[in-house]
């Protein structure tokens, strides 16, 4: 999952990308919470997010069967 972090718009909702993120949704199912960090052009740390996701039980069921198979 790509995450970019902007500037605010303001009232003419134009805003500027300051960095970008990613996060690897596989690993989620081992880690529910993960540190996200965004890096500017330059690839200098701007900014750490904190983020815990977890899946449905229907969803962990699908990826258990397609591991299967």
């Amino acid at each position: 999952m790509d995450f970019t972090l902007v500037t605010d718009g303001g009232d003419e909702g134009e805003c500027d990308d300051l960095g970008v993120a990613q996060l690897d949704l596989s690993s989620i199912r081992s880690r529910p919470k993960q540190l996200i960090r965004f890096l500017d052009v330059n690839g200098e740390e701007l900014a750490e997010l904190e983020v815990e996701m977890t899946y449905s039980e229907k969803l962990m069921k699908y990826f258990e069967s397609d591991i299967d198979e």
